[in-house]
């Protein structure tokens, strides 16, 4: 039914603001737990036609993107925030976190960190929801995030219980995700948690480098042809000084 009422990218727009305005309210229907079920229904590809470009088109205009971003951007460590509000607004932002505009990514990734400062707890619930997501910007700014938070933090016990969820996701197995970045990231959590001296079963040579990750594959000649534009098929025109153009032999 919502795809009939979105007949054009206008229509799009007004209702994802609609949804963003809506997204941190807890018991409502179309809140950010919704939009999480729906963005997860497409593939990253198809997710970014949408929901990618939209957020970059909306960035700056004072809309509901931008009201999310600056509110979890000045919150108080010290504010009471309901836990289902708090993982409403963290859900929100993460998505964020999927477009290709570096203002707003740096900024949703900032906010976040401030909004998750001395609230763990909450943190330790993001890396998990967002543990599987198919979208390597997402899951390198989560990572980063956790390792912002656990920075700002003292308590070896929280710090701890978060360096375990993220030890448990990325390096347990001891074959971490082949993006620098984000083992980077998460290894600073663990390495924080050490240093503070949190009692957490975790092997630290899993944890720091040479690691032991499946190289990606990389496509060969024979796989990337199919792909390249079929030249022979192209007219080219030579135009002269004089803006006449003349068809040349094809190449």
């Amino acid at each position: 039914a919502l795809n009939d009422l979105c007949r054009n990218e206008h229509d799009l727009h007004e209702t994802l603001d609609i949804f963003l305005t809506v997204a941190t309210v807890p018991e409502h229907p179309l809140n950010a737990t919704f939009l999480d079920r729906r963005l997860r229904k497409d593939r990253m590809a198809d997710r970014d036609a949408w929901w990618s470009t939209y957020l970059y088109r909306v960035w700056g205009d004072h809309g509901a993107v931008d009201r999310i971003v600056d509110w979890a951007w000045a919150v108080e460590s010290s504010t009471e925030i309901a836990d289902d509000a708090l993982d409403l607004c963290g859900i929100v932002l993460a998505w964020m976190l999927t477009t290709s505009h570096r203002f707003l990514r740096d900024r949703a990734t900032k906010a976040l960190v401030n909004l998750y400062t001395g609230r763990l707890a909450g943190m330790i619930r993001l890396v998990n929801r967002f543990a599987d997501v198919d979208d390597p910007y997402v899951a390198e700014r989560i990572y980063g995030v956790a390792y912002g938070v656990a920075m700002r933090s003292h308590d070896a016990v929280t710090v701890g219980d978060l360096a375990t969820v993220v030890y448990r996701h990325v390096f347990e197995s001891g074959c971490p995700p082949p993006h620098i970045l984000l083992r980077d990231y998460a290894r600073g959590v663990v390495e924080r948690a050490l240093h503070l001296g949190a009692a957490i079963n975790v092997i630290p040579d899993r944890v720091r480098p040479p690691y032991k990750s499946i190289w990606p594959t990389i496509p060969t000649d024979k796989d990337i042809k199919p792909l390249l534009p079929d030249w022979s098929k192209v007219l080219m025109i030579a135009v002269n000084s004089n803006g006449a153009a003349t068809p040349l032999a094809r190449p």
